[in-house]
């Protein structure tokens, strides 16, 4: 997947067999790559890509896959779409926290519950994370990484709270890599975005919608995360330099 994944884990377990465990949990994040793919010429996705198999052919997990995105689609109102601009099946906007949530949840199964995983800079906090200052989680500011100036200029507590994924999108790490309505901008109404959500895959959709759709975008997360309590909030940074965020998002801020 063309990214990082680190754990800081706090467990009884001996480290022989923590270390096995996590093995165990990366060879799922391994399999994803392998099947999602669209660097690896013999991925069931460069298949499709290629016109050699159709979805329906796929494997159960790349129909899943598939499947979902259709269903983000709809709830995002058409702002996340995993056919990219080429009309090609691309969910990596999803795919790489699906195998995040898999591998944090094989951990879990397996009597791992004190950690955190953080999945290319998105955030996931385990079932029963107990290290206090663990549920703090910094927001990258506007510089990049190699950038002197990179780091945190703001943090989430999200101690007490149902939240437990971060998830940010954007154009600073990477230009503009997002397309929207099939198309691939030049510029983007929006910079930066951060969610936080109940789960991994909520955030990380989100984020990519907002930052392909802007402000629309934005009501439309809104409009479906808050209708029946608060499973998501936001902060945005748009291209004129306001900065907007969503109801429960500034109780969140870290005051430390």
């Amino acid at each position: 997947m063309g990214t990082y994944f680190l754990f800081k884990i706090r467990s009884e377990f001996s480290s022989a067999h923590l270390s096995n465990l996590i093995s165990s949990a990366c060879e799922i994040l391994h399999e994803a790559d392998a099947t999602f793919s669209l660097y690896k010429s013999e991925s069931e996705l460069s298949k499709i890509a290629r016109g050699e198999m159709p979805v329906q052919n796929a494997s159960s997990q790349v129909r899943d896959i598939f499947n979902d995105c259709l269903d983000w689609k709809t709830r995002t109102s058409g702002w996340f779409d995993a056919i990219n601009q080429d009309g090609i099946f691309d969910p990596s906007g999803i795919v790489k926290t699906w195998a995040a949530t898999r591998c944090a949840l094989f951990l879990e199964a397996n009597g791992v519950k004190n950690f955190t995983l953080n999945a290319g800079g998105d955030i996931y906090l385990s079932s029963e994370l107990r290290v206090t200052n663990l549920w703090r989680v910094g927001l990258a500011n506007l510089n990049k990484r190699e950038d002197k100036n990179a780091g945190s200029s703001m943090s989430v507590n999200l101690y007490g709270t149902n939240f437990r994924a971060v998830a940010t999108s954007g154009s600073v790490e990477r230009g503009q890599h997002i397309w929207a309505n099939g198309k691939l901008p030049t510029e983007h109404e929006v910079v930066q975005v951060t969610v936080v959500a109940e789960a991994l895959i909520i955030a990380d959709v989100w984020a990519t919608a907002i930052y392909a759709g802007g402000q629309k975008a934005l009501n439309a997360m809104v409009a479906t995360e808050n209708s029946a309590g608060l499973t998501a909030a936001a902060i945005v940074t748009f291209a004129d330099g306001s900065i907007v965020a969503t109801k429960g998002f500034a109780n969140l801020l870290d005051s430390k």
